[in-house]
């Protein structure tokens, strides 16, 4: 309730904001208005011989140029013009130095000449105001994704760095679009930009002004916001476009570098801070300063709006944590717990959580409504470093302990990712919350998988120049080459490995089915054929006998023929005698007749007998070896069993591993036509 009490107010502040202003009738200007009122209060410590924090006022060249802490006016915005706001006496030192301040009337002329653009003489021409160059603020404030596809740069950029160096700085830049595969890390005098699903180098940002020290992307992904500059010299935060990678905005005029910053959820604000110990909020409509919040006593370190843009928090380097109204900039709630440096905040996807890590060592959770502590988890031995709350629950911190861990949203642990070989300084977590990207002290951002906490690749801070690039990925090509060969020889052994495996285990499967058969039908069988061979060898026993009868038959009617031959020869006139040999020769006949009959069944039943006797056998030697088959192979199949979800995954991981690294050479391919593209672009002289 109170929050959308808090809101309403909010939209009736902008309404009243944007009513328009009237335009001065009277320009003024340097020569006939600036420099009489420098020389009368200011020349004589900020002058060619004498330039007082290297700010010479008598020339308006250098007026404009600024000194060793970076720009003094800023065309349009007095309020982010350093110079303004100690003549007014709203920040320090106040100017001119142990003196009053100057009349109202010199304030007033100060602060008109800003505005109107930095004249240099009466008919000069204004400066270029500090303005966007598009209107970015939104209506309303979106919680879930944007329509449309999630915003990408669409025009190439930048592939040469603009800075080579030997070493990477330490990463405290990173940050991951919400909705699209693009991870920004902070390098030097550029934001590195990387593809979160390929982990290809996209190209950079320039960023002039010094060290991107904070990176965060509005909440439809549209912008990325970079805070940073110069230590002890200048700071501020820009705005760019990711499809266009142009620059829409710049805001601050920091004395030191912006270490927090983040941009309202409707885009009509950016907050700021440094070790100023002010948070400063801009208008991202015209540029121009909302509120100063002097409520902290160190350097600020943390800001971060609530998803719905009512609230932001800001943390410190003592440990004081503050929640603001966004709309007026007033103090909210104090939260105390912490008690020492505060390096990073996070708030989870309904406002009503916000996250703090700490130098402390804490992880806290604080419910936002009543300003109560929910949690304090010890994250990380000797500090706690980076944080983010993604929008699926999932809280991932890194620290010193050189450790990156996951949590659930209550704050229990998940997992803790492979160690790095320095501090974990900074994380952020893909769209999809499948990769961690892990900044370290030595300018590396290391991708984990999230589901197991592996390590999956090595992004540098501090990418090769474009011609070093083309040889490195020339090189690469061939590495990957090499690995996809090795996997798929492996691969093919594996799959022979599997099918040989499945085969075997298909057989033995078979050959426990048999033999559990046999043992179950054999012993009726043998009974059966045992009873069938006694029946056939009785069968034989009595063809022979019947055989052997015959052949004796045969030869005594042979015999007996032979003698009433020989007694009809020597009474050929006996016609009895003639008859009987008829007969006998007869009978002999048809015995001969029916051998053959008596021959063929004697065969058949020793054919009969035989194969009962071979089937007799056939079905004890199958019972024998079948017998002591069934309770051995079912720990065979076991094994089998046992051992195919290994072979089978084998061949998944490296099938999975071979898709990957062709994957990876394609996009490296890819990557490698770009590069050689490009190479004539980057080499080619500049106009």
């Amino acid at each position: 309730m109170v929050r959308s009490i808090i809101l309403l107010v909010a939209l009736l502040s902008l309404a009243t904001q944007s009513a328009v202003a009237q335009p001065s009738a009277k320009k003024i200007n340097y020569q006939d208005h600036i420099l009489p009122f420098f020389q009368d209060k200011c020349v004589a410590c900020h002058n060619q011989d004498k330039k007082s924090s290297g700010v010479i006022l008598n020339s308006y060249s250098k007026v404009i140029e600024g000194g060793s802490s970076g720009i003094i006016v800023k065309a349009g915005d007095p309020e982010g013009s350093s110079l303004f706001q100690m003549v007014a006496h709203k920040s320090e030192p106040f100017m001119p130095p142990k003196s009053p301040k100057v009349a109202d009337t010199s304030i007033v002329m100060l602060e008109k000449w800003i505005k109107e653009g930095l004249l240099e003489t009466a008919d000069g021409k204004a400066l270029a105001l500090n303005k966007p160059t598009a209107d970015i603020a939104l209506g309303t404030v979106r919680r879930g994704k944007p329509d449309g596809p999630p915003p990408m740069p669409e025009k190439p950029l930048p592939l040469d760095p603009l800075v080579v160096t030997l070493k990477g700085n330490a990463v405290i830049g990173l940050a991951a679009s919400p909705w699209a595969p693009l991870l920004a890390v902070g390098g030097q005098k550029q934001i590195v930009l990387y593809n979160t699903d390929t982990m290809e180098y996209l190209g950079v940002l320039p960023f002039p002004d010094g060290f991107p020290t904070v990176l965060k992307f509005s909440r439809n992904g549209g912008f990325l916001l970079a805070g940073g500059g110069r230590g002890g010299k200048n700071g501020s935060a820009t705005l760019f476009n990711i499809k266009t990678g142009q620059k829409v905005l710049t805001v601050g005029q920091e004395s030191d570098a912006v270490l927090a910053a983040d941009i309202s959820p409707d885009q009509t604000r950016i907050a700021l801070g440094g070790p100023s110990k002010v948070v400063r909020v801009y208008s991202t409509v015209d540029g121009k300063l909302l509120h100063e919040i002097k409520k902290h006593t160190d350097w600020i370190t943390s800001i971060e709006y609530s998803p719905d843009g009512v609230l932001f928090a800001s943390g410190d380097r003592s440990g004081n944590l503050f929640v603001w109204e966004s709309h007026n900039g007033k103090e909210y709630f104090t939260l105390k717990g912490h008690t020492n440096y505060i390096n990073n905040l996070s708030w989870r996807a309904d406002g009503n959580i916000l996250a703090s890590v700490s130098e402390d060592a804490s992880l806290k959770l604080w419910e936002v409504e009543n300003g109560t502590l929910v949690k304090s988890i010890p994250a990380h031995a000797g500090g706690a470093q980076g944080l983010v709350f993604h929008r699926d629950g999932t809280i991932v911190t890194s620290g010193r302990d050189k450790t990156s861990k996951s949590w659930k949203s209550d704050g229990t642990a998940i997992l803790t990712m492979e160690p790095l070989t320095d501090l974990a300084l900074r994380v952020a977590v893909s769209h999809d919350a499948v990769f961690a990207f892990v900044g370290d002290w030595n300018g590396n951002v290391v991708a984990y998988k999230l589901a197991d906490g592996k390590k999956v690749d090595v992004l540098p801070s501090n990418p090769p120049t474009l011609k070093a690039r083309v040889e490195l990925s020339a090189k690469e090509i061939v590495l990957l080459r090499e690995q996809l060969s090795k996997i798929s020889a492996e691969l093919t052994t594996a799959k022979t490995q599997d099918a040989k495996l499945q085969g075997d285990l298909a057989t033995t499967q078979k050959s426990l089915t048999d033999a559990t058969l046999a043992v179950k039908d054999l012993p009726a069988k043998i009974k059966q054929l045992t009873a069938n061979q006694a029946t056939a060898l009785a069968l034989q026993t009595k063809s022979t006998s019947e055989l052997k009868a015959g052949e004796a038959m045969i030869l005594a009617s042979t015999d007996s023929l032979k003698k009433i031959k020989e007694q009809s020869d020597k009474n050929k006139l006996d016609a009895v005698l003639a008859k009987n040999v008829t007969a006998a020769q007869e009978k002999l006949d048809k015995l001969k007749l029916e051998l053959p009959a008596l021959q063929k069944a004697l065969q058949e039943k020793t054919v009969a007998y035989t194969a009962t006797v071979a089937g007799l056998k056939d079905a004890q030697m199958k019972l024998i070896a079948a017998t002591p088959l069934v309770p051995a192979l079912p720990k065979q199949i076991d094994a089998m069993q046992k051992a195919m979800p290994a072979a089978q995954a084998l061949v998944t991981t490296l099938t999975t591993k071979v898709q990957d690294l062709e994957k990876q050479i394609g996009t490296k391919e890819a990557s490698l036509q770009r590069y050689k593209k490009a190479q004539p672009l980057a080499n080619a002289p500049k106009s």
